[in-house]
C-alpha cells in the first residue's frame, strides 16, 4: 500500500507527464519510488532497460567506459528529470550503451515498459512530453560531445571546476575531473598545476579552491 507521501510524489511526477483520466490511474497504479544510496552503479553496459526512469532526487551520472577503463561522462539525469537514454533503449528495445553511478543519495519513480508502452500510444499529453525532453537532452548531448572534440582541455577544465564549484571549492579527484571532460588524470593533473601557478585555483587535500573566478571564467569561454 503506498503512503500518501509517495502519492503525493507519484501524483507529482503524473503532473508534469500531463496525465489525466484513465492514463493518471493507470500510471499512479504501477509506478514505483526506489531509493539508492551515493555511489552506487545501478546502471550496467548490456543491461536492458526495465522500464520507464525517472529521477526525482539526486542525480544519475551516465558514463562510457572504455575497454582500458578510461571513463568520460556523457550527460547526468537530475533532480526532476527522466532518463533519456532509458527512453532511447525503451524506443529502440536495445540494451544500455553506458553505465549509471548515482551522485549523492537518489530516489527515483520507475514505470514497466508495458505500461510506458500504453502510456505513449494513447495519452497524447503523455507522448508529447516524453518527445519533449528526449529531444531536447538529446541536443544536450550532441553539445557535450562537441566540446569534448572540439574544445581545448583548459577551455573543458575551467568549465568542469566552475561547474562543480559550491562556494568557491571543488569537492572532486583529478580522476573525476578528467571523466567530467573526457580526457585522462595525467592530463588534468598537469593542467591544474598550470591554473595553479597562474593563481587561477589553489590545489588542497581533496580539494580545489578557485581563486579568480572571472580569470578561469575567461579561460572557460575560450574554446580551441
Amino acid at each position: 500500500m503506498q503512503r500518501a507521501a509517495d502519492r503525493k510524489t507519484i501524483g507529482h511526477v503524473a503532473d508534469r507527464l500531463a496525465l489525466a483520466g484513465a492514463a493518471r490511474e493507470e500510471f499512479g497504479a504501477a509506478a514505483r519510488l526506489h531509493r539508492f544510496p551515493s555511489g552506487m552503479t545501478v546502471i550496467r553496459p548490456g543491461d536492458p532497460a526495465q522500464g520507464y526512469l525517472y529521477i526525482l532526487d539526486g542525480a544519475v551520472r551516465m558514463q562510457l567506459v572504455g575497454a582500458r577503463g578510461r571513463v568520460v561522462t556523457l550527460l547526468r539525469i537530475e533532480r526532476d528529470e527522466p532518463c533519456v537514454l532509458t527512453t532511447s533503449c525503451l524506443f529502440s528495445r536495445r540494451p544500455y550503451p553506458v553505465e549509471g553511478v548515482t551522485e549523492g543519495e537518489v530516489t527515483a519513480l520507475t514505470l514497466p515498459v508495458a505500461v510506458f508502452d500504453w502510456l505513449f500510444a494513447e495519452a497524447p499529453g503523455f507522448r508529447a512530453a516524453v518527445l519533449r525532453t528526449f529531444s531536447e537532452r538529446v541536443g544536450d548531448i550532441i553539445v557535450a560531445m562537441e566540446a569534448s572534440l572540439f574544445d581545448s582541455v583548459p577551455a573543458r577544465l575551467a568549465r568542469a571546476l566552475i561547474g562543480a564549484a559550491r562556494e568557491g571549492i571543488v569537492h572532486l579527484t583529478h580522476a573525476e575531473l578528467a571523466a567530467e571532460i573526457g580526457s585522462a588524470r595525467e592530463v588534468v593533473s598537469r593542467q591544474l598545476a598550470r591554473f595553479a601557478e597562474r593563481g587561477l585555483i589553489s590545489l588542497q587535500r581533496g580539494t580545489i579552491e578557485i581563486r579568480a573566478a572571472e580569470a578561469l571564467r575567461r579561460e572557460a569561454e575560450s574554446g580551441i
